[in-house]
């Protein structure tokens, strides 16, 4: 780094005076009396010889803590250096000085981008962000997700309690949505009760895990505000994962696929994630000789852990009800033995033989047999495909 941005770093950095004093000693160690001369240009634009520069800062910085006395407050250093310069210089420096506040600019900077209520991103600075990396996935093809995150029942949380209330759950989503994504992610507020978390490089299978950790984390956050309860404040969300690998050119169209999958997580009960695969994969059809039977065993109330990326249709005797979370069992003719799966029912199409073509998207669950069906499916497609 050079001596410019170490400064700029030291300014926005340091509140305290002596601090900064103390910093600026150590950096004349290493860079000499440049460094007055280059910290005076930072703060008011003023371009003077090392030695005098030097002689400038000490009289400004004594007079910063003179003026905060007298004031009884914390003065910015480009104001004790200004009115220093004011007083004492007799026009010599501020002629020719403009004033910069790097804090002051770094503000206005981030206030384009930033949300003001959560601080993180803003939807326009976010979509830019995704519209960027698919960009550079078109030529370097690393991948990544994206997650849309929904608060269940924010509505009736801001109806109740007051938009005070609900602003203080946004705060709290947004600052679990940076302590568990990476420095490498980016976390914006999409519009109204929706957060978008851009994860370049990251794959379903982590976006997932990332995913779920966040909504349990939520879940279990209790928010205190005094226009709400006693108990305070729960709420849960739930989120929708779209992969792109290269193919997708619009950042709307990963988006909205992002959001398909959250509405296809809300519409199956809220507080869960679900993914892209769920609504746009196309299952493989098993013939009726390949699965001997199929059963439902009960119905699933776990939020979904993983999705499977193998759906798969076949011809049911009994109807299923489409939109349910299933725990089945089901006879392959190449098994010895019955195996479990649990997946959610997308389609259950009447037949003329008065059976029922079922699409069944597999999840994975703490216990199943779920790899060795995908394992299966996978065999099966590379057969039929020879054929």
């Amino acid at each position: 780094m050079t001596l410019h941005e170490i400064l700029l770093g030291m300014i926005e950095d340091k509140n305290d005076i002596a601090d900064l004093e103390n910093e600026v000693r150590r950096l004349e160690d290493q860079h000499g009396l440049e460094t007055y001369a280059e910290i005076l240009y930072i703060l008011a634009n003023i371009k003077i010889g090392p030695l005098e520069a030097a002689a400038l800062w000490k009289s400004a910085c004594q007079h910063l803590y003179t003026l905060s006395q007298s004031l009884g407050r914390p003065v910015n250093i480009t104001v004790a250096l200004l009115d220093y310069l004011l007083i004492n210089a007799e026009g010599e420096y501020i002629n020719r000085a403009k004033v910069i506040d790097v804090l002051d600019y770094e503000r206005i900077a981030q206030s384009a981008i930033r949300d003001g209520l959560t601080r993180v991103f803003n939807a326009g600075y976010i979509r830019e962000q995704v519209s960027w990396e698919l960009t550079k996935d078109r030529r370097y093809r690393r991948g990544g997700t994206v997650i849309l995150f929904d608060l269940n029942k924010f509505k009736q949380c801001n109806d109740e309690y007051g938009h005070m209330a609900g602003d203080a759950v946004l705060r709290e989503f947004a600052l679990i949505l940076k302590e568990y994504t990476r420095q490498s992610d980016v976390v914006g507020r999409y519009g109204g009760d929706e957060f978008l978390v851009l994860m370049p490089t990251t794959h379903h299978e982590g976006a997932l895990i990332v995913a779920n950790r966040i909504r349990h984390a939520f879940e279990k956050t209790v928010v205190h505000v005094p226009s709400g309860p006693p108990e305070g404040i729960r709420i849960t969300t739930t989120g929708g994962i779209a992969e792109y690998m290269g193919e997708i050119g619009e950042a709307e169209v990963l988006i909205e696929a992002a959001d398909q999958a959250l509405y296809l997580g809300k519409r199956e009960g809220a507080n869960r994630v679900y993914h892209e695969y769920m609504v746009k994969t196309d299952p493989v059809l098993i013939p009726h000789d390949d699965m001997v039977d199929m059963r439902v065993l009960d119905t699933v109330e776990e939020p979904v852990k993983m999705i499977g990326k193998r759906p798969f249709k076949f011809i049911a005797t009994d109807h299923m009800e489409s939109g349910r979370l299933l725990r089945c069992e089901l006879t392959l003719n190449d098994e010895d033995q019955n195996l479990t799966i649990s997946g959610l029912i997308t389609e259950a199409n009447p037949q003329n033989d008065g059976g029922f073509e079922i699409a069944f998207h597999p999840v994975e669950q703490e216990s199943g047999d779920w790899l060795a069906i995908n394992q299966y499916i996978l065999k099966f497609e590379r057969t039929h495909q020879k054929e």
